[in-house]
């Protein structure tokens, strides 16, 4: 079991904190103009997906462990029209820990929804390369459990070891 620092305790509370804002952001105002509204609320309520402060409109994809652990919190910015990534002078990628100037994180990634393979131990996994591929997958293919490796950089054994058999 991963030890709690006192930088993941403020983690901790920055994620309970973002609840307050769940749905809150251009991404999910893209989902609610293409799917279905209950199936969307469903897919941001299991992701937790929430506003970031970084930028207006701007998304927190929280990654949370087979614990429920949060591991870190992608911040992405996404056109709220076509629901893809805003590019330009900065790739409006960020990341809770060093928005919020937290001394000595030690950012851990694990999958993208991996608690969710986990509390759902009876469906099939599927497996995609981002976090937002994952959200729309789980809309409209509700019968798997969705997660993100975040990037083929982040695709190892030990990402996988606790859906070994799944």
């Amino acid at each position: 079991k991963m030890r709690r620092s006192s930088s993941f305790k403020v983690m901790d509370k920055l994620f309970l904190g973002s609840l307050s804002t769940i749905g809150e952001c251009n991404f999910c105002r893209f989902l609610f103009d293409k799917f279905d509204p209950e199936a969307v609320w469903s897919a941001i309520n299991n992701y937790s997906i929430c506003k970031g402060g970084q930028w207006k409109g701007s998304t927190i994809f929280w990654q949370q462990d087979g614990q429920g652990n949060v591991r870190g919190g992608k911040i992405m910015l996404y056109d709220v029209s076509t629901g893809k990534r805003v590019k330009g002078e900065s790739n409006k990628i960020g990341w809770v820990h060093t928005n919020h100037k937290i001394k000595n994180f030690d950012l851990r990634q694990c999958l993208f929804g991996l608690h969710l393979a986990i509390s759902e131990s009876d469906k099939t996994i599927g497996v995609v390369e981002s976090a937002k591929t994952a959200v729309i997958a789980s809309i409209a293919m509700p019968d798997l459990v969705w997660v993100s490796t975040e990037g083929l950089r982040n695709i190892n054994a030990s990402r996988f070891q606790l859906l070994v058999n799944r």
